[in-house]
C-alpha cells in the first residue's frame, strides 16, 4: 500500500484554520470542501484520458477528456459527506455511493449500518473520502466491502490521518482472490501526517 502525503503551504494554512477553536462552522465546512478539491486533484493525476476532435473558432484540433463514469466517489457517512461536494465540483460526472460505518465505543470495532455502492466494474477507480482516519478500522471495513463487490483499484482520501491509522492500514490483510493480501491496489492520499485531533464537527 502506497501513501502520498500532500505537504503544501496552502494545505498547512487551511489545516491551521480548521484546528482553530474560533473557526465558525460555515468556514470549517467551506475549507473541508476546498481541501477535498486539492485531494481529488492529486488523486486523479494518473487517470486515463481519451483523445477526440473538436472544432475551435480557428481550427479543428485534438483534445483529451476523462471517462467520468469510470470514477466512483464513496464518502463514509456522515463526515465524508462534507468532502463530497468538493470532489463532485471537479468530477461532476462521477458515480457516487455511500457507506455508513461507526465505531462501537465499547469494543472500539467498526460497525456498518448502511452499505451502498454502484455496480463496480474492473476498470473503475474508487475514491473513498473521509476527513479523518483515527484508528483505520472503518476504512479497512470499507475496503473489504468494496473489494468483495468488485473494486480493483481504490484510493483513500483524507485530511490528516493519525499515525495509528496509517500503521493499521499498512499492516492489515484482507481477503483478495481467495487469499490474504495487504490491501492490494490501495493508495492513500492525505494532507500531512500527524496525530491531529480536529476539534470542530463538520456536521
Amino acid at each position: 500500500m502506497e501513501s502520498i502525503i500532500i505537504d503544501h503551504p496552502l494545505v498547512k494554512h487551511k489545516l491551521g484554520v480548521l484546528r482553530n477553536e474560533d473557526t465558525k462552522s460555515k468556514e470549517f465546512r467551506e475549507i473541508v470542501e476546498e481541501l477535498a478539491i486539492i485531494l481529488i486533484y492529486e488523486a486523479t493525476k494518473d487517470i486515463p484520458t481519451i483523445k477526440y476532435n473538436v472544432k475551435t473558432p480557428l481550427i479543428d484540433t485534438e483534445v483529451e477528456k476523462i471517462k467520468a463514469s469510470n470514477l466512483v466517489i464513496i464518502p463514509i457517512i456522515r463526515a465524508g459527506l462534507g468532502m463530497l461536494n468538493g470532489a463532485l465540483k471537479l468530477i461532476p460526472g462521477a458515480r457516487v455511493g455511500h457507506l455508513g460505518i461507526y465505531r462501537n465505543e465499547k469494543t472500539l470495532q467498526p460497525v456498518s449500518y448502511y452499505m451502498k455502492s454502484p455496480k463496480l466494474r474492473k476498470e473503475d477507480i474508487i475514491f473513498i473520502i473521509d476527513p479523518m482516519f483515527a484508528t483505520g478500522g472503518s476504512m479497512v471495513m470499507a475496503i473489504d466491502y468494496l473489494k468483495k463487490n468488485g473494486a480493483r483499484k481504490i484510493k483513500l482520501l483524507c485530511l490528516p490521518p493519525t499515525n495509528l491509522a496509517l500503521s493499521q492500514l499498512s499492516t492489515t490483510s484482507i481477503a483478495s482472490s481467495g487469499s490474504k493480501t495487504t490491501l492490494p491496489n490501495v493508495i492513500i492520499f492525505a494532507l500531512l501526517c500527524s496525530l491531529l485531533n480536529l476539534a470542530v464537527s463538520i456536521s
